[in-house]
């Protein structure tokens, strides 16, 4: 697994999808994840998944279009995680 997550990027994209800053982050790699990279991410506000491309490779399915579809079956009542964001950091979501 590649270098853990820049902190600073993670904390203002989870900051604007929170509205306020999440407080000290835990950020832990998660086994498996296939073709992207999977991270734990905890604060005293709450727990989120990260997932994000690994530095080089091709995947099927772009990860904006898996944040459009997860975002898509989640308002149609679909029980996924809800996701919060897409952007530099990676797809962030609920845990």
């Amino acid at each position: 697994m590649a270098d853990p997550p820049d902190e600073s990027r993670l904390r203002k994209t989870l900051t604007d999808a929170l509205g306020s800053d999440p407080g000290e982050l835990t950020v832990s790699p998660v086994a498996g994840g296939a073709s992207r990279e999977a991270w734990s991410i905890e604060s005293s506000r709450g727990r989120w998944f990260l997932r994000r491309d690994p530095p080089a490779g091709e995947f099927f399915l772009p990860l904006e279009l898996e944040h459009r579809v997860a975002a898509a079956a989640a308002a149609a009542g679909v029980p996924v995680p809800t996701p919060l964001a897409i952007g530099e950091a990676g797809f962030l979501m609920e845990h």
